[in-house]
């Protein structure tokens, strides 16, 4: 058998191009196939931590019997709203109650959306993924590698600290100066809920925008990422976020939306039309300049 690896699977490691490509095969059987049907490359044995790179032609001959059959991609219907998009890189926008990525088969998220959209795009080895995650009940900007290059890239900034994420959240109470905090925060996954006094350090910025005298306008910069992290962070300092059904005082719509992304030189601002009628109805705030009225909508 000979493979040709394109583009979207340069520089990687034989073992998990393989692991990629041969999702039928269990990550053992792919270690023992690499060490006694070897892989070669220009008629030279393969190391599993060899990297293969565009235009390397793969030789090896393994048995009739293995499941060499490359995973399906799975195809959803839905609306997709992109806000902006490089050779290496998607934005888009995810509507509450959708999430992230799949935590089982079969299940819609905006991911899939994503992938069924630019399906022409997607091969045995890549899919287009989120460099970073949204809680289903939060709106708001997603970034995507749009190539397995760019996702590994945008990877290594977020691991670096070089991507900010800014948030907009309508708390209830009065915060008037801006303020940075550092709290222990730990998940207790059994209730799915985060636990305020230990585990992993968090960083977050609070800036208020405005007030009415009852509820706060706020924008949060998360300088660390952790599960539910403002979320349990307002609760904690005894304002919680308007509709959050976990830490708030409840409710089915929950006012937090990521409304603007800072990474490699870019600066991307999206805000829905119900966050912003929502902001201008409660404060006779409008939102600025830098938020788009319109973006490319997609019906897969």
């Amino acid at each position: 058998m000979k493979l040709t690896i394109d583009p979207s699977a340069h520089d990687q490691r034989l073992d998990r191009f393989f692991r990629k490509r041969f999702p039928g095969i269990s990550r053992n059987e792919i270690f023992r196939l690499l060490r006694t049907r070897p892989v070669r490359r220009d008629g030279k044995r393969l190391k599993p931590n060899d990297r293969i790179y565009t235009g390397d032609v793969l030789d090896f001959d393994w048995p009739d019997s293995i499941d060499t059959a490359a995973s399906p991609l799975q195809k959803v219907n839905g609306q997709l709203t992109l806000i902006a998009q490089s050779d290496d890189y998607l934005v888009v926008y995810k509507p509450i109650g959708l999430k992230t990525i799949p935590d089982r088969a079969g299940e819609m998220s905006l991911s899939l959306l994503v992938q069924s959209a630019f399906v022409s795009e997607q091969t045995a080895t890549f899919r287009m993924s989120p460099v970073s995650r949204l809680d289903r009940n939060t709106s708001g900007v997603v970034l995507f590698g749009r190539t397995y290059a760019g996702l590994k890239k945008y990877n290594q900034l977020m691991r670096r600290g070089q991507i900010r994420k800014y948030y907009l959240a309508i708390i209830f109470g009065t915060i008037k100066e801006e303020a940075t905090y550092e709290i222990q925060m730990e998940k207790d996954r059994k209730k799915n809920k985060v636990e305020v006094g230990r585990g992993q350090w968090t960083r977050t910025r609070i800036k208020p925008i405005v007030t009415n005298g009852t509820k706060t306008l706020i924008e949060v910069e998360l300088l660390t990422g952790h599960a539910h992290q403002i979320r349990a962070l307002m609760s904690h300092l005894g304002h919680p976020i308007e509709g959050d059904p976990k830490y708030g005082r409840g409710g089915s719509f929950q006012w937090l939306a990521a409304h603007r992304l800072e990474f490699d030189g870019h600066q991307i601002y999206y805000l829905s039309s119900e966050f912003r009628d929502r902001i201008k109805e409660e404060f006779n705030y409008v939102a600025g300049e830098n938020h788009p009225n319109t973006c490319q909508q997609f019906s897969i």
